[in-house]
C-alpha cells in the first residue's frame, strides 16, 4: 500500500531520533542547566563572600585608622627617643672611656704625690729625731753661750785688731827676711850686719810667734762661741722649719685625703657605669624590639589597606561595576548590584534553556509515542493508531517548531548537541506527519474505491 513502507521507515527513524533527543536533552539539561546553575551559584557565593570580606575588611580598616594614625605618631616619637638614646649611650660610653683614662692618670698622679709626701714625712721624721737628739745639748749650752757673749763681744774686736797687726808685722818680717836673703846672695852685706840683722829677725820671729799663740788662743775661745751660737741658731731654725714642715705635711695629708676621696668617688662612678651602660643597651634593645613590633603592626595595617585598595580596584575593573560607581553608587553596593544583575541574567538564561529543553524533550516524548503508533499502524492498519499518530505527530511538530523558534531567539546555537536534537525532532516530526498523512490518504482512497 502506498505510504505504508515510508511510514514504517520514518516511524523507526523517528523512534531513534526521539530516543536520542531524550538522551541529549537529559545530558544537556544536566550540563547546561543543573551544572551551570550549581557553578553560577558557587560563583555567586564566592563573589558575595569576597564582597563581604572586602566590606568587612574596609570597615575594620576604617575602625583601626585612628589607632594606625596614633601608631604612626607613636612610632615617630619612639624612633626619635630611640635615636636620642643611641646618641646618649654613645656619649655615656665615651665619657666612661675618658673617665677610665682620667682615673688612671689621676691615680698615677695621686700615687706619685703620695710617694713624695711619704718621702717628705720620712725626711721630717729624720729631722725631728735629729733635732730631738740635740735638744738636751743645745738647751744645756744655751746659758753658757749667753754668758760667753760679753766676752766674745769684747774679745772679737781685740782679736780682729790683733790679727790685723800680726798680719802687718808678719808681712814686714817676711819682707825683711827676703831682703836679708837677697843681700846674702848679692854679697852687699858684711857678716856682722848679717848676724845682727838675723838676730833681730829671730827676735821678731819669736815676738810674732808669741803674738800668734795669743791670737790662736783667743780664736779658740771665739770659735767655740761662734760654733755654739751657730749650733743654737741652726737648731732654732730647724725647729721653725720643722714646725713649717709639719704644717706642710698636714696640708699634703689633707690634699691626699681629698684626692683619695675624689678618686674613690670617681672609681665608684666608673664601677657603676658598666652596669648603667649595659642597662641602657638592654633598654635600647627592648625599645628596638618595640619599634620593630610597632613597624610590623603598621605594616600589617598598610598591607591590609593595600589589599582593600586592590580589592576596590579589582571591583572597578569590572565595567558594569565601574559604570555604577561612575553613576554615583558606592563600590560595595555597586558590586552587589552587579552580582544580583548577573543572578537575574543567569536565572533568565537558565529559564530559557529549561523552556527549550523541556519543549524539545516533550516533543521527543510525544514524537516517540506518535512514532510507536505510526509503526503499529504501518504494520497493521488501525484507525485509532492513525488518528493518534496524526494528533501526536502534529502536536510534536508544533512543539518542536516552538522549541526551535524559542531556541533561536535565546541563542541555543551556542549548545550544538541540544540544537541538533531539537532540529532532528522537528524534522523527524515533519517527515512523520507527512508520512502518516500520506498513509492515511492512501487508506481513505482505498476504502472509497471499494
Amino acid at each position: 500500500m502506498k505510504g505504508q513502507k515510508m511510514l514504517k521507515v520514518i516511524s523507526i527513524l523517528m523512534i531513534v531520533v526521539t530516543l536520542g533527543a531524550i538522551v541529549a536533552g537529559a545530558v544537556g539539561f544536566k550540563q547546561n542547566i543543573l551544572d551551570v546553575k550549581t557553578a553560577k551559584e558557587a560563583e555567586k557565593a564566592e563573589k558575595v563572600a569576597q564582597i563581604d570580606k572586602l566590606e568587612a575588611g574596609s570597615k575594620t580598616l576604617e575602625s583601626n585608622r585612628a589607632a594606625y594614625d596614633e601608631g604612626v605618631t607613636a612610632l615617630a616619637d619612639g624612633q626619635k627617643q630611640y635615636d636620642e638614646g643611641i646618641a646618649t649611650l654613645a656619649t655615656k660610653t665615651a665619657e666612661y672611656e675618658a673617665g677610665l683614662v682620667a682615673y688612671a692618670t689621676g691615680l698615677k698622679e695621686f700615687n706619685a704625690k703620695k710617694a713624695q709626701v711619704d718621702a717628705g714625712k720620712k725626711e721630717y721624721a729624720a729631722k725631728k729625731a735629729y733635732l730631738e737628739s740635740l735638744t738636751a745639748k743645745v738647751e744645756a749650752g744655751r746659758p753658757a753661750i749667753a754668758a760667753m757673749k760679753p766676752t766674745y763681744d769684747a774679745g772679737k774686736p781685740q782679736y780682729d785688731a790683733g790679727l790685723a797687726d800680726y798680719n802687718t808685722k808678719k808681712a814686714a818680717y817676711d819682707a825683711a827676711v827676703a831682703q836679708l836673703e837677697a843681700a846674702k846672695k848679692a854679697g852687699t852685706m858684711d857678716a856682722a850686719t848679717i848676724a845682727a840683722t838675723q838676730n833681730a829677725l829671730d827676735a821678731k820671729a819669736k815676738e810674732l810667734a808669741a803674738g800668734k799663740a795669743t791670737l790662736d788662743a783667743m780664736k779658740v775661745k771665739l770659735d767655740a762661741y761662734e760654733k755654739g751660737l751657730a749650733d743654737i741658731t741652726a737648731y732654732d731654725a730647724g725647729v721653725v722649719a720643722l714646725k713649717a714642715g709639719a704644717a706642710t705635711i698636714a696640708g699634703y695629708d689633707a690634699a691626699l685625703k681629698e684626692g683619695a676621696a675624689k678618686l674613690a668617688a670617681a672609681k665608684a662612678k666608673l664601677d657603676a657605669a658598666p652596669a648603667q651602660i649595659e642597662a641602657g643597651k638592654t633598654k635600647l634593645e627592648d625599645a628596638a624590639k618595640q619599634l620593630e613590633e610597632g613597624k610590623a603592626k603598621l605594616a600589617e595595617f598598610e598591607a591590609g589597606e593595600k589589599m582593600v585598595t586592590d580589592g576596590f580596584a579589582t571591583l572597578q575593573s569590572n565595567p558594569d561595576v565601574k559604570a555604577k560607581v561612575d553613576a554615583g553608587m558606592e563600590p560595595i553596593a555597586a558590586a552587589r548590584a552587579v552580582v544580583e544583575d548577573a543572578t537575574v541574567e543567569t536565572t533568565k538564561t537558565l529559564t530559557d534553556r529549561m523552556i527549550v529543553y523541556g519543549a524539545f524533550i516533550l516533543a521527543a516524548l510525544l514524537g516517540l509515542i506518535a512514532a510507536i503508533l505510526g509503526a503499529g499502524a504501518a504494520k497493521m492498519p488501525s484507525i485509532g493508531k492513525i488518528k493518534g499518530g496524526i494528533l501526536l505527530g502534529v502536536i510534536t511538530l508544533v512543539v518542536a517548531l516552538g522549541a526551535n523558534g524559542y531556541g533561536i531567539y535565546t541563542s541555543y546555537q551556542d549548545f550544538l548537541m541540544p540544537m541538533i536534537a531539537a532540529i532532528a525532532v522537528c524534522v523527524g516530526a515533519l517527515l512523520f506527519v507527512v508520512a502518516i498523512f500520506t498513509y492515511k490518504n492512501a487508506l481513505v482512497a482505498l476504502m472509497t474505491a471499494e
